[in-house]
Order: structure tokens, then sequence, then C-alpha cells
């Protein structure tokens, strides 16, 4: 069941919303902070909206994640389909959703993130910008298959 009936499920882009708002906000007493919560947040919105498309069986390709799990299989299933495909689009957003895991998790585990080789503030640019071309190509691949006769942007 999913989504399951009667109940409102989160839109996942709403973290995606959340992190462009910090990033392009008033600043904070701690820019560094804020740059890794975008950078946290991009990562995660950009996450679980492939996990919507890796787990929904009606329009995307119906496997079932457990939590503990998703960081690792969510890519994973997605490369899979893409090598299965030929579809460089699948293999090009599993590649995204690792490199954004690996920004976000030194973001929020290294107290010495970057310092000396990159701006924080580039890599949660970055992090917006990569998460967004994630879900535009999910939101893409939806509509594709939810609107047959539609042009996908």
């Amino acid at each position: 069941m999913y989504p399951l009936k009667g109940m409102s499920n989160f839109d996942w882009r709403g973290y995606f919303e959340l992190a462009g708002e910090l990033f392009e906000g008033r600043p904070v007493s701690n820019q560094e902070a804020k740059c890794r919560t975008v950078i946290s947040r991009a990562y995660y919105a950009a996450l679980l909206v492939a996990r919507e498309y890796v787990e929904d069986p009606q329009w995307g390709l119906g496997y079932r994640i457990d939590n503990d799990r998703v960081h690792r299989e969510v890519p994973a299933r997605i490369e899979q389909e893409g090598k299965e495909k030929g579809d460089t689009d699948l293999i090009g957003i599993a590649d995204l959703l690792v490199e954004l895991k690996k920004r976000r998790r030194d973001a929020d585990y290294e107290p010495w993130y970057k310092r000396g080789r990159a701006n924080v503030k580039d890599e949660a640019e970055n992090s917006i910008e990569q998460a967004g071309d994630v879900i535009t190509k999910i939101d893409a691949i939806k509509t594709a298959k939810t609107n047959p006769g539609s042009q996908a942007p």
C-alpha cells in the first residue's frame, strides 16, 4: 500500500525548499552551521524523493527498502536499473546520490569539513544544485510513467 489510504505523506521536496530558503536567507551568527544544515537537508530531500521512486510500484521500481539500508540501497537499486535499461539518467541520479551522501556525511560529522580545500558555502550551493537535479529527473520519470502521452521536461 503506497501511499497508505487516508494518510497524507510528507513531501520530501519540503527539505529541498527549506535548504534553498536557508541558503538564500538572511545571514545568521554561524554561517558554517547554516551551510552544513543546507548540505544535509538537500541530501535528504534527494534521497527520500529517490526512495519514493524505488519503492512505488505504480510509477517506480516497486522495491521496499528498510530504513537502516536506505542510504546504500536507494542509489544501488537506481544504478542497477539504469545499467539494465542502459539509462544514463538513472545512472547519473545514482552517482549524484552517492556524491551528496559523502558531502552530507562530512558536513554532519567532520569538524574539519573542507577547511582549506573548499568553501563550505560553495559545497552547500553545489548540494542544492545536485539535489535539484535528482528531484527534477525523478519527477520527469514519474510524469512520463503516469502520463504516457506527455512530454517530460
